[in-house]
């Protein structure tokens, strides 16, 4: 069984949780036996052909051009980020910060070569990722008469905090009525489809996402003596950064031995910034800017709680990652990951009052913030990847047969 696979980011090029969420269910696929034909954006056509789980770190590319196949070979590179450098892809070119325009024309420039590309493969279906993807899935569903699985990380009611770009909903729309099948990463963003863009819930399979676990970076090494509070993500309307900075603001009022970080970028990052320095916050509130993924966990290493008070978050994976660490979490419970996790704390992010009492709660009683954190490293082992796999197995079988 081979799966035409199209995202927009995955390792080590990516700004938010699609990346990763991309990486941990395909190495699952690998594990049960699905072959992948991986897609992803850059200047230069490439396509990666994974078998085996560790594939997905190689990332070795099947090449188009045998000038370019020659020259990768001659060339020494130092890691896998530089040869996917080499190949056209970088971390600018799928940013979120730009506009709108420049996204839809990258997306025209990625179904161009999409379309090249998969003349020279054989593959029994296609799997696109998110609404960046769909153009091309769908042009090339209709061009190879192949069956195509839309998989919805977010939509543009979520990332947009409201009705967002109408092009976005009108491919997001148009996609999800044409796919064969549709997955959700929640019964939240299942809801959602079916409320919003009408889609019969009977097509849509709810696949939850999980966490890897790397054993080697599950350490504790603090940057800072003081408690750290923790956010982690794009710095978006969705994602409910100033709420995190309304609740900082009072937290350093009622108990000035904490520090706050923002790790992320985004479009709202200017604004913050002059924000919390009229707030006067000083070094208890610090930006980090965009993370490097060892620099991710560096972070979360040296974190004690992880406030993430999101909008609409249809997964969310940075909780399940941080609980691993130790880190407790308080998330919103307007997101996918609540569905799954016990150990961690569910709130309203416009209840800044409930908010501020529960940090302000952990930061008093260290021995209750540890043990709570403890029991969220437990429980995220448990949620791992491989049930994804034998789902998503199983959606292909049902389209093949």
């Amino acid at each position: 069984m081979k799966a035409l696979i199209l995202t927009w980011e995955f390792p080590p090029f990516i700004n938010g949780g699609l990346g990763m969420a991309c990486y941990g269910l395909i190495k699952s696929m690998l594990g049960c036996g699905i072959e992948a034909f991986l897609v992803l954006p850059a200047k230069k056509i490439v396509c990666f052909h994974l078998v085996k789980p560790e594939d997905a770190d190689l990332l070795q590319p099947v090449y188009l051009s045998k000038e370019n196949q020659r020259k990768c070979k001659e060339k020494k590179f130092k890691n896998v980020e530089e040869r996917l450098g080499f190949l056209g892809m970088s971390r600018d070119y799928n940013a979120y910060t730009e506009s709108e325009d420049e996204t839809i024309r990258k997306v025209e420039h990625y179904s161009v070569y999409v379309r090249e590309i998969v003349k020279n493969f054989d593959f029994d279906l296609i799997h696109a990722h998110d609404w960046l993807t769909f153009p091309a899935a769908v042009d090339l569903k209709s061009a190879a008469g192949k069956p195509l699985v839309c998989h919805i990380h977010s939509t543009e009611f979520d990332r947009a905090g409201g009705m967002g770009d109408s092009r976005v909903h009108d491919i997001e729309r148009s996609s999800l009525e044409i796919s064969d099948r549709v997955v959700a990463v929640s019964g939240y963003t299942k809801s959602l489809l079916a409320r919003k863009y009408g889609i019969d819930r009977s097509k849509i399979s709810v696949v939850h996402n999980a966490f890897q676990i790397n054993k080697r970076c599950i350490r504790k090494k603090r940057i800072f003596k003081d408690p750290v509070v923790l956010f982690l993500g794009r710095l978006t309307l969705q994602k409910g950064p100033e709420y995190f900075l309304k609740v900082a603001r009072r937290v350093i009022d009622i108990y000035p031995g904490v520090r706050f970080i923002m790790a992320g970028c985004g479009d709202l990052e200017t604004e913050l910034i002059h924000r919390s320095a009229y707030y006067n916050l000083k070094m208890r509130f610090l930006f980090t800017g965009f993370l490097k993924r060892s620099e991710v966990e560096r972070i979360l290493s040296a974190s004690d709680i992880l406030l993430l008070p999101s909008l609409s978050e249809p997964f969310g994976i940075a909780p399940l990652e941080a609980m691993s660490y130790g880190v407790v979490a308080v998330i919103s419970k307007f997101s996918g990951v609540s569905e799954i996790v016990r150990r961690a704390f569910k709130v309203d992010p416009r209840d800044i009052d409930r908010m501020v009492s529960l940090i302000i709660s952990l930061l008093k009683d260290p021995e209750k913030m540890a043990r709570t954190g403890l029991a969220g490293a437990r429980e995220v082992k448990k949620i791992g990847w491989d049930r994804a796999g034998v789902l998503i197995k199983k959606i292909y079988e049902g389209l093949l047969c």
